[in-house]
């Protein structure tokens, strides 16, 4: 679990995938819209690579005040052999604007710099405004260039809470 001062991100696990990759049943703390044909797909490739435990997996996004999910962030999978990890993320209409996605993907990549990662994604057509100040199709993201774009757009305190999480060599696993 990795916690900010508005979102819990939780990762999935095999029954919340599968229900995910359904899009049933239903859960009471779903916002209207999720899961997404994005989450969905995460949910399935996730399922596919046979629900890998450890920190390199989706995530939902949920809002910490109400407990209700807004979307999902993660990664695509563990880092390659230069140390980089892609990420991704994508809210449903209603939580868009708030600065929430900003918050994910600087949860994810203070996440992934605390166990000796980089990241990177791609802007998809969903994310007009990442795409923008992306390159072409592709960013490659530190926490420095994260905060300074968020500095930007969102008003919220800068901390990331890792819930039990020691790094290990930085390349895989975590000690909790």
């Amino acid at each position: 679990m990795i916690e900010t001062e508005r979102l819990v991100l939780r990762p999935y696990r095999p029954i919340l995938a599968a229900r995910i990759a359904d899009g049933a049943p239903r859960d009471p703390r779903w916002a209207d819209g999720f899961p997404g044909d994005g989450e969905q797909l995460a949910a399935r490739m996730f399922l596919q690579a046979g629900a890998p435990a450890g920190p390199w997996v989706p995530y939902t996004v949920e809002l910490r005040a109400t407990g209700q999910v807004v979307g999902g962030a993660g990664f695509h999978g563990p880092p390659d052999r230069a140390g980089t990890v892609e990420i991704g993320y994508g809210l449903v209409p209603g939580a868009r604007g708030h600065g929430y996605a900003t918050e994910a993907a600087l949860a994810l990549v203070e996440f992934a710099a605390h166990l000796g990662a980089r990241c990177g994604g791609r802007a998809g057509p969903r994310q007009p405004a990442e795409r923008e100040r992306a390159a072409p199709g592709r960013f490659h993201a530190d926490r420095a260039a994260v905060l300074g774009a968020a500095a930007d757009l969102s008003p919220v305190r800068r901390n990331v809470h890792l819930a039990g999480i020691r790094p290990d060599n930085g390349r895989g696993g975590v000690q909790q």
